[in-house]
């Protein structure tokens, strides 16, 4: 058993389909039609680095192909071995592999030649919560331990590509790798999934103070992409804003009083969406005022003007920064209700960060309730 995933080859992943898919609505004849082309040997190349990202959906998905994992509040982290060693890169590009050193090694110790795997870089509370507020705060105070990274998913093995695998059978190759590393991997943990009723494991989910949860298609390959394929459905209302501008600080606050959050539309302007003044320690307000003051301009960047008394003690920079905000609500005339400032998120590039959209999936739920749907496109 030790060395079996290094034998791995497409009779061996048909038989692990066709043992998982057994039990979804997927036909014999789509299984046959992909056994030649589950698994290719493949250079690992950069389109490894663009990870699969999920659609914000108003609905939770029916039917026995979908299955649910948490959503975790911590960074997006692909986790790379070549010959050359381990890298842990951020969802844009960034190497981060100095800041998790306990991570590293227990990744390490996984018997693998080669892999990528996909996961969530979290830090828990006293609860045992993730929370996004506690991992900035080791990361602030430049703690190399402590860190847990969640797996959800396996795109490469041992000069395998398994991008075009159904995600369970993903999973399962990424479970038995973990698995047979046990004990010696204290820092990486696999994110379970979850078969049944969609709306209890949310429900459970947002009793348990998490984010949200993940809805996934078992029998989808991985996309490099945004996709319907993988959903999340949140909790609590959080979202990316850019910075920017701030305000001059009152009372007995020092360095600013409140940001000034917005977003980048359809046609790439940016646009104001309120003040978020609260969420901020000393520390941090001193910090950030110090990256703020560097990027000062004279001229407002948001495309819609401000109104007399939100310019009031307002500079504005080069929208650059971007900040993990909680709130209310939006209101109808795109502002943040009640937002709450959580953390920076050097994560992702400002550019792409816009207004939230949620799809429904009322009528793709209906469509898939007559026949079998074929994997095959």
């Amino acid at each position: 058993m030790k060395h079996v995933l290094y034998q791995i080859g497409p009779g061996t992943f048909f038989a692990f389909f066709i043992r998982l898919m057994s039990s979804l609505d997927v036909a014999l004849h789509d299984l046959l039609k992909l056994k030649k082309n589950l698994v290719r040997k493949s250079a690992l190349d950069g389109s490894f680095l663009k990870p699969q990202l999920a659609s914000l959906s108003e609905d939770i998905p029916t039917g026995a192909r979908w299955i649910f994992e948490t959503k975790f509040d911590g960074y997006r982290i692909l986790a790379i071995k070549t010959r050359r060693g381990i890298r842990l890169m951020s969802r844009n590009g960034k190497d981060w592999t100095h800041r998790f050193e306990n991570v590293v090694r227990s990744l390490e110790a996984l018997d693998a030649v080669s892999f990528v795997v996909d996961g969530e870089m979290v830090v828990a509370d006293k609860t045992g919560t993730t929370s996004f507020s506690a991992l900035q705060k080791m990361l602030s105070e430049e703690s190399k331990t402590g860190f847990v990274y969640y797996s959800f998913d396996l795109t490469y093995l041992n000069g395998k590509d398994l991008r075009p695998l159904p995600l369970v059978a993903r999973k399962l190759l990424l479970e038995t790798l973990l698995k047979m590393s046990a004990g010696a991997v204290p820092a990486l943990k696999y994110s379970a999934h979850h078969i049944g009723d969609g709306k209890k494991i949310f429900s459970l989910a947002c009793r348990n103070h998490t984010e949200g949860i993940l809805a996934k298609d078992s029998a989808a390959p991985y996309a490099g992409r945004r996709s319907k394929t993988w959903l999340k459905i949140k909790c609590v209302r959080q979202d990316e804003l850019v910075i920017g501008g701030y305000t001059d600080p009152a009372g007995s606050r020092q360095h600013f009083g409140a940001l000034l959050v917005g977003y980048f539309n359809d046609d790439g302007r940016f646009c104001y969406a309120g003040k978020v003044g609260t969420g901020f320690d000393q520390k941090l307000l001193a910090s950030l005022h110090k990256k703020l003051q560097a990027l000062e301009v004279e001229a407002s960047p948001f495309e819609n003007p401000l109104s007399p008394i939100e310019q009031r003690g307002a500079h504005f920079v080069k929208p650059r920064l971007v900040a993990q905000l909680s709130y209310t609500e939006w209101t109808p005339d795109g502002r943040l209700r009640h937002p709450v400032f959580l953390g920076m998120r050097e994560d992702k590039a400002a550019r792409t960060v816009q207004k939230p959209k949620k799809i429904s999936l009322k009528k793709k739920n209906k469509e898939r309730t007559h026949g079998t749907r074929s994997l095959v496109r």
